[in-house]
């Protein structure tokens, strides 16, 4: 007897191993707690733009958005699920399908109306107007995992620029007549004349209503032909070149002048090593590394700008050793345009290029001009000729064309003050993408930016 038992509970434990194994893949799925959504991709969606046409009549345009260009993130732990990257405003979200839908077994979506479970179908249009609740029931018939669905949009118009006056009656501005305005290290450098002094008001862009007060210590600079690049400042003063790292203190340029010139016109743009001037023969390009200067190659010397010249330069997609140089003036009555590619290795010359094909047939023609780099382009503003502020143009072409649609200048009705009635205006930009426009005579300052560059940038790519 003492040998036969062991062997009963060996046949017995065989038997157990064999019923086992011929358990079938569906009773094994059976049992499974697996309750995860492991992918999910938006389909096409609707877009409805608002259009305004030029005799004020609105229209919606309707346009379509991709979804899978706005990946869906599965965050396990917080149990939610969402367009890390926000769909575009005027993105119709009552009616979304999805085009790929992956789960480890039964999605079941809350219903809005009735507030119970239903089959969650990929293809259907599912409400994504508010927070929708997905929930993925185990096979086990147990186990479950609830998600918090959203589907992102943005909530103002990325293209469209909304402006705040932040200054009002400022005392310092309203007695100045504003001549430059350029940022800096995260200050807002507003120069202007009281009378026939030439004066600097400085104030942190963050917060432009502490307004600090300085008087030059050169009475005859040319307040309009400032330029700065990091903390150096340039200007002309009766036509030759003066420097400054604080924009109060100035001493002559330690360069010679180009052979052949004794003074300048103007002093058009500056870039990152490179200072342009203009001369009624041409243009001349200072080397800031090295002091020295170069008459620039050009076509057609008899177009070039003689008053209300204004520039600036900007980066060249796709080579960060180029950049481009575009300078606005007048000439006998007319816009003029100007071009150049700057090779910054010094590799190559390029020439300057008279932009004559439809450049300027979009311009007004303005005095007092400023310009600015701004948003990949170049923005423009001055004065028309009844003295009020004109359209802000833009142009993303290097100065081949402009549009006045892309920022609309600040408007307030609401009051008798406002920026129609400065007697002088001046335009800058800062580093957070910000336009800053500054009235002199009423003491505004308008701030305003297109709301997609205030917008935090999507990290889509990782690296080591």
């Amino acid at each position: 007897m003492t040998k036969i038992y062991p062997l009963c509970i060996l046949a017995a434990l065989l038997a157990t191993a064999l019923l086992a194994s011929c358990k079938s893949d569906s009773d094994a799925e059976a049992s499974s707690s697996e309750c995860a959504v492991t992918g999910m991709t938006m389909a096409t969606l609707n877009r409805y733009l608002p259009t305004t046409a030029s005799d004020g009549t609105q229209t919606i345009t309707k346009v379509t958005v991709k979804g899978s260009e706005y990946p869906m993130s599965i965050d396990h732990l917080q149990s939610s699920i969402y367009n890390l990257d926000s769909l575009p405003a005027g993105t119709d979200v009552s009616r979304v399908a999805f085009a790929t839908f992956n789960s480890t077994s039964t999605a079941m979506i809350r219903s809005l109306l009735t507030d119970q479970d239903t089959v969650f179908v990929q293809t259907d249009s599912t409400d994504c107007r508010k927070e929708r609740l997905l929930t993925i029931y185990a096979a086990d018939g147990v186990t479950a995992h609830t998600y918090k669905l959203q589907v992102r949009v943005h909530q103002e118009w990325g293209d469209t620029v909304k402006w705040n006056r932040v200054c009002n009656a400022e005392s310092y501005i309203k007695a100045l007549d504003v001549s430059r305005a350029v940022c800096s290290d995260g200050s807002l450098y507003v120069f202007g004349k009281e009378g026939t002094t030439p004066v600097l008001l400085s104030s942190p862009t963050q917060l432009p209503l502490q307004w600090t007060r300085t008087l030059l210590g050169s009475t005859n600079i040319d307040l309009s032909s400032i330029q700065v690049v990091g903390t150096n400042y340039y200007a002309l003063a009766e036509g030759l070149v003066q420097q400054s790292t604080d924009g109060v203190n100035w001493t002559p340029l330690a360069a010679e002048m180009p052979e052949g010139v004794t003074s300048f016109n103007a002093l058009a743009a500056i870039g990152d090593g490179i200072l342009v001037a203009v001369t009624g023969e041409g243009f001349y390009s200072l080397n800031l590394n090295t002091n020295t200067w170069t008459k620039d190659a050009l076509e057609n010397a008899a177009m070039l700008p003689t008053s209300d010249i204004c520039g600036t330069v900007l980066p060249t997609a796709g080579d960060k050793n180029l950049q481009a140089a575009v300078v606005v003036g007048k000439r006998d009555g007319e816009v003029v345009v100007w071009q150049r590619t700057i090779d910054q290795t010094g590799k190559k010359q390029f020439s300057w290029n008279y932009m004559e094909d439809g450049a300027t047939s979009g311009l007004e023609l303005l005095s007092s001009t400023n310009a600015a780099t701004y948003d990949g382009g170049i923005l423009l503003a001055g004065k028309l000729s009844d003295g009020n502020l004109g359209k802000l143009y833009m142009s993303y072409n290097k100065g081949l064309t402009w549009s006045e649609k892309v920022v609309k200048r600040p408007e307030n009705t609401n009051d008798k003050t406002s920026i129609a009635q400065a007697q002088s205006y001046v335009l800058a930009t800062d580093a957070d993408n910000f336009i800053y426009i500054i009235g002199g005579g009423t003491g505004e300052v308008w701030r305003g930016r297109i709301n997609r560059l205030g917008w935090t940038e999507i990290q889509k790519e990782f690296k080591e």
